[in-house]
C-alpha cells in the first residue's frame, strides 16, 4: 500500500478507527489487533497518509481486515456507520516495509482534581529501525506528550514534544527525515494529564480515571 485514507461517518461520532489483519476470520473476538497485525489508523485531525515511493504497508494475499472503532455518543441514536477505508497500491513492491509500533500502558490511575499527572512507559528496541512518524493518543484529559530516544551511549534525542496536546487533533507527526534507532536504544514516552475543573472538556474532575 502506498497511500491510505480513512473517512469516518458524519456527525463526529467516531473518535478513532483502527484496521488490522484478522488472524482467524471465523473467530473475530480472538483476533484483536496488536503490533504484528495493526495496519491502518485514523484519529481526529489525521489527514490522508502518503508514503515515499520506496516505502509501503504490506497486506498479504487473501487477507481479511477487521476494524476497531471508538465512538463518542452525541445524544442522537444511530446504527448507520459508514466509516470507509481507501487504499492505493504500489505498482511494484517497494524496498522498505512500514510497520506500526504501539506503546500502551494499562495501569494508569489519574487522581481526581490533579492538573499535572505524569505517566511514563519505556521500551528497549532490539533491532535497527528508522522512525518516520509519531502519534500521541491521550483522550480528553491529555495535556502534554513527549517522545525521547536514549541511545546505547546514553545520549538522548527528544523527537517531539506535543505541548499542549489537543484531543480534537490527534495528528500523526511526520518527521522531516527518518531518525535511525540503534539496537539497544530505549524509547521513552511521557504523558501528562489534566483532571481539574479548568480543563473544560474533562467530563468529571472529581472522578478517578483508570486505564
Amino acid at each position: 500500500v502506498s497511500q491510505y485514507e480513512i473517512k469516518p461517518m458524519s456527525g463526529g461520532l467516531v473518535k478513532h478507527a483502527i484496521y488490522f489483519i484478522l488472524k482467524d476470520p471465523n473467530d473475530k473476538k480472538s483476533s484483536f489487533w496488536n503490533n504484528s497485525t495493526y495496519r491502518f489508523a485514523w484519529g481526529e485531525g489525521n489527514p490522508r497518509l502518503d508514503l515515499p515511493s520506496n516505502v509501503g504497508i504490506r497486506i498479504q494475499g487473501n487477507a481479511v481486515l477487521g476494524r476497531s472503532i471508538h465512538y463518542a455518543p452525541n445524544g442522537v441514536a444511530t446504527t448507520d456507520d459508514k466509516t470507509r477505508l481507501g487504499l492505493k497500491f504500489h505498482e511494484k513492491p517497494p524496498k522498505f516495509e512500514l510497520k506500526n509500533h504501539i506503546m500502551e500502558k494499562f495501569d494508569i490511575n489519574i487522581p481526581a482534581h490533579n492538573d499535572n499527572f505524569k505517566v511514563e512507559i519505556n521500551e528497549i528496541i532490539d533491532e535497527p529501525r528508522a522512525l518516520l512518524a509519531i502519534e500521541a493518543h491521550m483522550h480528553l484529559r491529555g495535556r502534554r506528550a513527549q517522545f525521547i530516544i536514549r541511545g546505547p551511549d546514553k545520549k538522548e534525542l527528544k523527537v517531539i514534544d506535543v505541548n499542549p496536546f489537543v484531543p480534537m487533533f490527534n495528528y500523526i507527526y511526520e518527521l522531516e527525515k527518518p531518525v535511525y534507532i540503534e539496537p539497544g536504544s530505549k524509547i521513552i514516552c511521557k504523558g501528562w494529564y489534566e483532571k481539574r475543573e479548568k480543563n473544560v472538556i474533562n467530563p468529571n474532575p472529581s472522578k478517578v480515571v483508570t486505564w
